[in-house]
């Protein structure tokens, strides 16, 4: 992983199931976060667990170029290695909102409700009704809390009546239109008047949002992307074509809550899969609850007991809300800048010897790695592949291949 920032004949090394207890990789640009997150999932591909890369600017999809694969190495062992990693994994690269690239469609309610635990069918049923609310614009408050209820009873009963089969957004906006006498029962006090505005909205959504809502392309199958029977699955999905804001949020947070359901029906004591997110403090904001919050604080909290851990790239911790921070274990912190950022350092550096204000001259690939308590500072190795970031067209094409 790297050498002892004061010795660098000491290797520094991590043991990969520490993983399921998650790793966030913080600094400013051009501290070398991306690079030593690429060279953890390129050590973690290297040993057959899975990978999924989840990319907002475009960098990561560098793993589908074959140039990146062929440039030379100082090292000619790290040219060995490369040409392994190569044999041994089958990448794919998803571009959701973009048909002409690969598309990957998601539903927008969800499904398998029946296999999940009694416990965790309300939750989801309400991750999906929130971030179905979001899309229609409601601001938060009282009409935004009596949509949520309704949607919530309507998610739970057509589960119910079409044993697990048949949510769609049509079906949905049907019954609640229709004021479905076993709805009504479950919501009481609400007016015909709320029942029809709200169908009006779904309706209404599924016009203006067709393409992202539209089941065009492959159908996301988590299962598939955790499956390392022949070679080790690299996954990235590139969401450079979702607009940011309310569609980006929206198409995550139900794709958090298809990798939650999986987490469910499989669970492993050991490592079986990791994910990253780049960007990652737009997810999980310290002082809004966008419709990711959710769900990813949901998955940080269950991924454990799957054996899935997540890595969580951003610029500063103190961008996460609380209740993140305190599901993460491990933290490599780079060179931060801004004093506003470095205070933010200091609940992570707690009981540690490490000035926070060294953080401001550290070099490029130079992090101290935090552990309960535990600090090293170290030197990064360099990843096998460069990561560079990428135009909308070089993805298409990529995605084609």
């Amino acid at each position: 992983m790297g050498t002892c920032f004061e010795d660098i004949n000491s290797i520094i090394t991590l043991d990969p199931e520490i993983l399921i207890r998650h790793t966030a990789v913080l600094g400013s640009p051009g501290s070398g976060k991306t690079v030593l997150a690429c060279n953890l999932v390129e050590q973690i591909l290297a040993r057959g667990i899975p990978v999924i890369l989840v990319d907002r600017k475009g960098d990561l999809c560098s793993y589908l170029k074959d140039s990146s694969w062929n440039t030379l190495l100082e090292n000619r062992d790290d040219e060995l290695r490369r040409s392994s990693l190569r044999d041994s994994v089958r990448m794919a690269l998803y571009t959701p909102g973009h048909l002409t690239g690969r598309p990957l469609s998601i539903p927008a309610l969800p499904e398998g409700l029946n296999e999940l635990p009694p416990g965790d069918k309300e939750p989801h049923a309400k991750f999906a009704a929130e971030s179905l609310v979001e899309m229609m614009e409601y601001k938060h408050g009282q009409t935004f809390n009596e949509s949520v209820a309704i949607l919530i009873k309507g998610i739970l009963l057509l589960n119910e009546k079409n044993n697990g089969k048949g949510l769609t957004i049509k079906s949905l906006t049907n019954m609640i239109y229709e004021e479905d006498p076993d709805l009504v029962s479950h919501v009481p006090y609400y007016s015909s008047k709320d029942f029809k505005k709200l169908a009006k909205a779904l309706s209404t959504l599924q016009i203006t949002k067709k393409k992202l809502l539209s089941e065009e392309g492959e159908k996301i199958n988590i299962t598939n992307m955790f499956d390392n029977t022949e070679k080790t699955p690299l996954t990235i999905i590139s969401t450079k074509f979702l607009a940011e804001g309310r569609d980006l949020l929206f198409w995550v947070s139900q794709f958090l809550t298809n990798v939650s359901r999986f987490a469910s029906k499989h669970p492993s004591n050991h490592l079986q899969g990791i994910l990253m997110f780049d960007e990652a403090d737009i997810y999980v904001p310290a002082t809004s609850k966008p419709p990711t919050k959710g769900p990813m604080e949901n998955l940080l909290k269950r991924a454990r007991s799957a054996g899935i851990g997540l890595i969580l790239a951003t610029q500063s911790p103190g961008d996460f809300d609380y209740k993140c921070r305190g599901n993460i274990t491990t933290w490599f912190i780079g060179k931060v800048t801004q004093k506003t950022d470095i205070e933010k350092m200091k609940g992570v550096l707690n009981d540690t010897n490490v000035d926070g204000t060294k953080l401001a001259s550290q070099g490029a690939g130079n992090f101290f790695m935090a552990q309960e308590g535990k600090v090293q500072e170290i030197m990064s190795n360099m990843s096998l592949i460069k990561p560079e970031q990428l135009s909308e067209e070089e993805i298409e094409s990529l995605a084609q291949k």
